[in-house]
């Protein structure tokens, strides 16, 4: 049951900001790795703010939607990373610096959200094994659409936590509109919002706004998300139809597989570098509160977070992705916080301290299981990761923009960051493609030079270059790159 309803204290927002102040610092980087989809993101941020298409040098080919996504993406995180280019260019510190306050407001909301339910101190405690957990610490390396869509996701469930009158409905369309925007996912808004407000006996309904709410949201969402993506930013439709295709290959096998791993990535956000028993009994237990936890919520009356828990979870089930696990799984992990402490509060125990310490035991220890992995996090701090702002890339790209044509077509296996770095045209290849596979798509595209870096790109497309009657020729190389002109 919720705590009764009472304000928390400024001494007790005091000691929440400080507590959770230092994540404003930890991983702010003026580098990112070859992440594609990040330099995607930000190259239709400068679109925006350049007046140019958001299809500008995008690769409008069936053949790619299931090895490099969608032609564009959604306009939301470049429409919220614009004002920041505009102002600061490709400044990828600055980037971070609004990843690491979104990080910020979510652990905030988080502790919000939970100190509903428990205590403070507990509350406390078990937002930090969140937000000081390691693994999502890392995510804050990149540009994420992830930590936007959460901080919205808690403004949206706490407005509809509460009557919405129809006049309301269209500022909440907004909101969900754009979190589509940001994050496809945000789609499940739609029916978590029709569902609840169908099965809410608490709000008084007449009978014409029985239904007319639900389809009212419904469709300004849709419709507002539509017009953003295709008239006032006209992307492309594989924008969607893209993880449509994919998730219509789903069967029994791959949705199985796909539940394994989720199951599999919860367990690895507990993972850490201490006494293997000790890591598999934390990884056990954590998982097992969790399980224990939804069946005693769901037994009681469902809440709105539940209802996005499971329409959420079960929409991840259906996209057969194996990869970015970690930040899929964020936007319900404060749920999942409570559904461990629900498994706890039920637990009674003869002591009654030790029943009173219960919740603020188990995170204490699961906090200290995080110091090697942290001190490591520490650690690296300021240093370039491994990707475009390396200095034998920042040397490639230097040399395309100063020496070679810009209306050529180049390949490059991370062709957004080639894009993002050099404003030129690109064909992306992968490893699982033959190296007569890649010549038939260079082929195709007519392409004019090829970029090859050593710790990115497969050496089966050298064979392109060294084969008899080879119709690729060095021009310029470094330590670990190489750039061949098409003869």
């Amino acid at each position: 049951m919720p705590l009764p309803s009472t304000k928390n204290s400024w001494k007790e927002w005091i000691i929440v900001l400080l507590a959770f102040a230092p994540v404003l610092f930890i991983n702010v980087s003026a580098s990112h790795d070859w992440g594609d989809d990040f330099a995607q993101y930000i190259f239709q941020a400068k679109c925006i703010v350049e007046g140019k298409p958001q299809t500008t040098f995008a690769i409008i080919d069936p053949a790619f939607y299931n090895v490099i996504g969608p032609p564009t993406r959604p306009v939301g995180l470049p429409l919220l990373l614009a004002p920041f280019y505009y102002f600061f260019g490709n400044n990828l510190f600055v980037f971070s610096c609004l990843m690491s306050l979104c990080y910020f407001l979510i652990a905030i909301l988080t502790f919000r959200y939970l100190r509903d339910w428990i205590a403070f101190v507990p509350t406390l405690l078990w937002t930090a094994t969140m937000i000081y957990n390691p693994q999502f610490l890392q995510l804050k390396l990149a540009v994420l659409s992830d930590l936007p869509f959460i901080v919205l996701l808690f403004i949206f469930l706490d407005i509809i936590k509460k009557p919405v009158t129809t006049k309301q409905i269209m500022w909440l369309s907004l909101i969900a509109a754009f979190m589509i925007c940001i994050r496809l996912i945000g789609i499940v808004l739609i029916p978590v919002y029709s569902i609840y407000w169908l099965t809410n006996k608490s709000t008084k309904k007449t009978a014409s706004a029985f239904l007319t709410q639900p389809i009212l949201f419904s469709s300004l969402a849709l419709l507002l998300f539509l017009f953003v993506n295709n008239i006032l930013f006209q992307t492309t439709y594989q924008s969607w139809t893209a993880y449509a295709f994919i998730t219509g290959m789903i069967d029994k096998t791959t949705l199985l597989n796909t539940v394994h791993y989720y199951t599999f990535i919860f367990t690895l956000i507990y993972e850490q570098e201490i006494w293997g028993f000790a890591n598999i009994i934390q990884k056990s237990l954590m998982l097992s509160l969790v399980l224990i936890g939804i069946i005693i919520s769901f037994s009681k009356r469902i809440k709105i977070e539940d209802w996005f828990v499971m329409i959420y979870l079960c929409a991840m089930f259906l996209y057969p992705s194996c990869s970015a696990a970690i930040r899929f799984l964020m936007p319900v992990f404060p749920m999942l916080l409570l559904y461990q402490t629900e498994t706890l509060s039920s637990i009674q125990i003869p002591s009654y301290r030790l029943n009173n310490l219960k919740l603020i035991i188990i995170p204490i220890i699961v906090l200290l299981t995080y110091k090697i992995n942290l001190e490591n996090i520490l650690h690296q701090q300021g240093t370039i990761q491994e990707g475009p702002q390396e200095k034998y890339a920042a040397e490639a790209f230097q040399y395309i923009n100063d020496s070679l044509p810009k209306e050529a077509t180049y390949a490059f296996a991370q062709h957004h960051a080639f894009i993002l770095y050099t404003d030129r045209k690109c064909i992306p290849y992968r490893g699982f493609q033959s190296s007569i596979e890649m010549n038939v798509l260079f082929e195709k595209y007519q392409t004019n030079y090829l970029l090859y870096i050593k710790k990115v790109c497969d050496e089966k497309v050298l064979e392109l270059t060294t084969a008899e009657n080879a119709s690729y020729k060095l021009i310029w190389q470094n330590k670990n790159c190489k750039i061949f002109k098409h003869l």
